[in-house]
C-alpha cells in the first residue's frame, strides 16, 4: 500500500501514515515478521498478504489493530492498497503537472489515483482521463475517486478502449495497462492452475493489440505511452 500524495491533503494523510507506522511496528514486533519500506513511492510492502492479514487479525491484537486501519485508511482515501508492480507503470511516464493524461483501462483505479497526484488541478492544471469499458467497472472507479476530495481535474469516462473517440487535443501520457490473462497472478494463487489455460491469451491478443494501437494514435508526437 501506499500513502495518498494529493497536495491538498497532505495534512491528513500525513497524519494518516504516522498512525499505520506505529501499528505497523506494533505488529511486526509481535509477530516477528519484517516487512519493508518503499520510498520510491511513499508506500510500504507488509510481510503478509491481505488473506494471511484478515486471517491473523482474528487471533491477534496487533493484526487487528493494523487491519482496522488499513481498511479505514483506504476507505476515506488516504491509503491506497495497490501491488508493488502496479505502482511501477504510472511513475514511468514522468507525469508532469501541466500535462493532459489517458487512463485507457482505468477500473478500479489505483493507477488513476497516482496520476492524479502528478498533475496540478484547477484552471492552469492538468487532466486526467479515466476511462473503463464496463460501466459497472466504471462506477466503482467514479466513487474510487470520489473518496480523493472534491476540485480534481478528472474525467471518468466508459468507452470500448479499442475505438476510445480523441476529445480536444492529443494526450502528454497514456497510460495502457490492458486486459490481461492473469498469468503473473498464478505466483500467488496456484489454486487458478487448475483452470488456467493457454488458449486465454492467444484470445486476448488481439484485443489488446487493438487498443495498444488506438492508445499510441492518442499520444501526441514526442508524448509517452506505457503498455
Amino acid at each position: 500500500f501506499r500513502g495518498c500524495g494529493l497536495r491538498s491533503r497532505s495534512a491528513a494523510s500525513e497524519a494518516c501514515w504516522a498512525e499505520g507506522q506505529q501499528l505497523i511496528r506494533a505488529f511486526e514486533e509481535s509477530s516477528g515478521r519484517q516487512g519493508r519500506a518503499l520510498p520510491w513511492c511513499h508506500g510500504y510492502q507488509l510481510p503478509l498478504s491481505r488473506l494471511e492479514l484478515r486471517s491473523e487479525a482474528q487471533a491477534s491484537g496487533a493484526a487487528a489493530a493494523l487491519q482496522a486501519w488499513l481498511l479505514r485508511a483506504s476507505g476515506c482515501g488516504l491509503v491506497m492498497r495497490q501491488e508493488v508492480v502496479s505502482m511501477v507503470p504510472a511513475l514511468l511516464l514522468g507525469v508532469q503537472a501541466s500535462h493532459r493524461v489517458l487512463d485507457v483501462c482505468a477500473a478500479p483505479g489505483s493507477k488513476t489515483t497516482q496520476l492524479l497526484e502528478m498533475v496540478s488541478h484547477g484552471a492552469e492544471g492538468g487532466v486526467v482521463v479515466a476511462n473503463d469499458a464496463e460501466p459497472l467497472r466504471a462506477y466503482v472507479l467514479a466513487h474510487r475517486l470520489r473518496s480523493l476530495g472534491a476540485g480534481l481535474n478528472a474525467v471518468v469516462v466508459t468507452h470500448r478502449g479499442q475505438t476510445l473517440p480523441r476529445a480536444g487535443e492529443e494526450y502528454d501520457r497514456v497510460l495502457c495497462d490492458v486486459p490481461c490473462s492473469g498469468d503473473g497472478t498464478l505466483r500467488k494463487e496456484p489454486a487458478l492452475w487448475a483452470s488456467w489455460r493457454p488458449g486465454l491469451s492467444l484470445r486476448l491478443h488481439s484485443l489488446q493489440l487493438q487498443i495498444a494501437l488506438r492508445a499510441a494514435a492518442l499520444v501526441r508526437v514526442g508524448g509517452l505511452l506505457c503498455y
